[in-house]
């Protein structure tokens, strides 16, 4: 069987992104994940394939486990971190194929996030990772028989945003904006990419029902959706999370106006745990987004700042209400057509808003917007086809 190596930054992913697809993969090719965990949590995971922390891993021991996997490609689900620079590189080295898949939602907003904050854990976190980086790219570099090459190769990324270095062999997109958005950085050709759509179930059948405006059954629950984001995790706003709390707290405050308990689907790469045991004892409840279908679907309306499960909770006909997150200053473009854009969380109280809930968004054709949802089964058979083609 075939080798696959698919390469994340944290196990978090595992979950909600690897496993639906791996599902889809593992009766053709024995998969071996690659991720940096070490560098942010500890690492505990059971998965029915393997599992490499190579965070604090050598340039040699990372060449090595390579060369002994001997993968018939490699597949990442990022390009901007110097890790997986480092990976692309070694890859072209071997003579290995690459294949990027995009996963999340990328905007011109988002495709280079600014990693600074003014919290010192975070900043010493950074430091100690891409330090580490560092060593590893920079012993690949003096080790390589163009040093000089693959400097200027490393400065047109990091410096300039020119990636013609770190090209892939194939790409996955998932929508035509975030190809645009990323082929001005690759100049990918007609045949060497695939626009999949959003992967936001797990098979055709039930992305066909969703598309028919045949989502899950049930009564409307008595709770409005929050849809996390890690904004401190990724260093984006200078507050802490018992700062956070109290930002959540009052829109559960808010939420209770239209006699509704509020839930927040964490962010994978949040930790889940850390949440729950955070808001124990208060009326918040902690979702780690398991039953995401079922979750949006059932919810009154969904808050939220920036998230592809926007555009699930779109093709299910919910309202989308964008709510200002404290101290964070970029203004996120969610694509999201017909969701409703607050100033201030105590815009909830108004009259208008309550009439707008009141009287939710239709979603007659099952599409309020251009984007084009997809599954994980689909994903998997274009990563086959790339694979065999």
């Amino acid at each position: 069987m075939p080798n696959l190596v698919i390469y994340i930054h944290k196990i978090s992913l595992l979950k909600t992104f690897v496993n639906p697809l791996v599902i889809n993969l593992e009766r053709i090719y024995k998969i071996h994940v690659f991720h940096i965990n070490s560098l942010y949590d500890k690492t505990n995971i059971k998965t029915n394939y393997h599992c490499y922390d190579i965070g604090k891993k050598t340039l040699s021991d990372i060449q090595e486990l390579i060369r002994e996997i001997d993968p018939v490609w490699v597949m990442s689900l990022g390009f901007v971190s110097l890790n997986e620079l480092l990976l692309v590189r070694i890859c072209k080295q071997l003579n290995i194929k690459i294949l990027y898949v995009e996963h999340g939602l990328i905007s011109q907003d988002t495709i280079f996030y600014n990693k600074i904050s003014f919290k010192p854990k975070f900043i010493n976190q950074a430091l100690i990772r891409n330090l580490h980086f560092l060593n590893n790219y920079f012993s690949f570099v003096i080790k390589s028989n163009s040093s000089l090459q693959e400097l200027k190769v490393l400065y047109g990324a990091k410096i300039k945003h020119n990636f013609d270095g770190f090209k892939f062999t194939k790409a996955i997109f998932f929508s035509k904006e975030s190809f645009t958005i990323i082929n001005s950085l690759f100049k990918y050709n007609k045949g060497e990419y695939i626009i999949n759509g959003f992967p936001i179930v797990q098979n055709s059948k039930d992305l066909n029902l969703i598309k028919l405006g045949m989502g899950p059954n049930g009564s409307e629950g008595k709770y409005v959706l929050y849809i996390h984001q890690p904004f401190i995790f990724d260093g984006l706003v200078p507050i802490n999370y018992d700062e956070e709390k109290e930002y959540l707290l009052q829109l559960a405050e808010m939420v209770k106006l239209y006699e509704c308990e509020l839930i927040i689907l964490i962010h994978p790469r949040e930790d889940t745990e850390n949440y729950r045991t955070r808001f124990q004892g208060t009326p918040i409840k902690i979702s780690d987004g398991v039953n995401k279908v079922d979750l949006i679907a059932k919810s009154k309306f969904v808050l939220g700042h920036y998230s592809s499960l926007l555009i699930l909770a779109s093709f299910l006909g919910k309202q989308i209400v964008e709510v200002p997150y404290p101290k964070l200053n970029r203004n996120f473009r969610t694509l999201i057509q017909g969701e409703v854009t607050l100033k201030s969380i105590n815009e909830l109280r108004s009259k208008e808003f309550s009439e707008l809930v009141l009287t939710k968004c239709k979603n007659e054709s099952g599409n309020r917007n251009q984007l084009e949802i997809s599954s994980f089964e689909e994903l998997a058979k274009n990563i086959i086809d790339i694979i065999n083609n």
